[in-house]
């Protein structure tokens, strides 16, 4: 909270962080490398002209309120919320109670309330008092700055000079079932992870650059490598019609980012495997990388100089013994990777298809489906133009 020198303010007895769909933050008992701002913090400013106007920022961009204007008020910076978009944040006045509630996504890291004429708050349903209380002018409410940024777990300043108060926290992007915990800092692009209890911890940074526009696009992939390691997938759809994709691999052992790899794809739906024979696969679109239980690369592959495609990005479908099957983002065709002979083929060819069998969209239809444990043979599987699967076999 915004408070003049002088100015009290009752803090909560733990460091409170609460986390929302696109914002979030760290959770009760936080570590070191946590961020450490606790709910209630303030920031301190002199007593000024308070009818003057005041700039508020979150995460570094500046907010725009329909209905009103943010003021000071006895020190404290006060923001219209009706009808204000936070990024992230869902909001909902009753009017019968008079109670603002900020609710976050991710449920299980709880939200806040507080009503209208009042300095009390509740912050992952624990209380927290202000200096001054949210108010109705007008028809429009105006809550302390500070509630809010008790709510998202940020950082408040205030600059003086520029009248200028702003927030920084972590915009937490990723939660799923599949994630297994892991969630990504939109803004900073530093890893996080929910530990039992809801405890949400700072683990290490990356050199994901995620679109600003597209954070709700974004898709968490955990992969179990050994029981102290995981390959982390993001993934993030942008553009319109959100025909663009990236994907980051991160290599995690212990809580740290030992590896990371990006692959770009465009109007393509990438399938990229994870593990090969127990290590983790890592695909930058070019050059494939086994890893193995330590971080290290066991064994690399450069598919663009295999198959003279330099600018063109590949998703991994398929490894075995000596061959490595991957598809042509540019032309949506399989291809089989010699590596022992260090060729490369179209699928489709190998298996004696004429290309009006292929029913692809962007790809050629063709599925890898496995290897014949017996005689070695690749198995492959195309649906014909009724529907019906049909499979094929090469030997390599």
């Amino acid at each position: 909270m915004i408070q003049l020198q002088n100015a009290k303010r009752h803090k909560p007895a733990k460091r409170i962080i609460v986390a929302f769909v696109l914002l979030a933050s760290v959770a009760i008992g936080l570590n070191d490398g946590e961020f450490a701002q606790a709910a209630g913090t303030s920031a301190s400013i002199k007593q000024g002209q308070e009818t003057a106007s005041v700039r508020v920022y979150f995460n570094g961009n500046i907010m725009s309120f329909p209905k009103g204007e943010p003021f000071i008020n006895k020190g404290q910076v006060m923001i219209p919320i009706t009808d204000a978009s936070l990024p992230g944040i869902a909001t909902d006045y009753d009017p019968k109670t008079q109670t603002l509630t900020l609710t976050n996504g991710i449920a299980s890291l709880g939200s806040g309330r507080i009503k209208a004429n009042s300095n009390i708050g509740f912050v992952h349903n624990r209380k927290v008092t202000y200096d001054v209380s949210a108010s109705s002018i007008r028809g429009t409410l105006y809550v302390p700055l500070a509630f809010i940024s008790d709510v998202v777990g940020g950082k408040l300043e205030w600059k003086k000079n520029e009248r200028m108060a702003s927030i920084s926290y972590p915009q937490l992007v990723g939660e799923s079932e599949e994630s297994k915990g892991y969630l990504l800092d939109a803004s900073s692009g530093v890893l996080y992870r929910k530990e039992d209890g809801g405890r949400i911890r700072a683990l290490s940074p990356t050199n994901i650059k995620l679109k600003e526009d597209y954070f709700g696009m974004t898709k968490i992939i955990s992969t179990k490598v050994t029981e102290d390691a995981d390959l982390v997938t993001v993934w993030q759809a942008y553009g319109e019609p959100m025909i663009n994709d990236d994907f980051y691999t991160l290599f995690v052992q212990k809580g740290k980012v030992l590896r990371q790899a990006k692959a770009h794809y465009w109007n393509f739906n990438a399938n990229n495997i994870k593990l090969y024979n127990g290590k983790a696969v890592m695909n930058d679109g070019q050059t494939v990388r086994l890893i193995d239980a330590n971080g290290s690369v066991k064994e690399t592959w450069n598919m663009g100089k295999l198959s003279g495609r330099l600018k063109d990005s590949f998703a991994v479908e398929g490894m075995g013994e000596g061959f490595i099957l991957a598809r042509s983002n540019d032309e949506g065709f399989l291809i089989l990777f010699n590596l022992k002979t260090h060729q490369s083929l179209l699928v489709y060819e190998l298996l004696q298809l004429a290309p009006e069998q292929l029913n692809g969209f962007r790809e050629d239809g063709i599925k890898f489906i496995g290897q014949n444990k017996n005689d070695g043979e690749l198995r492959f599987e195309l649906h014909d133009s009724e529907g019906q699967p049909q499979t094929f076999n090469y030997a390599l």
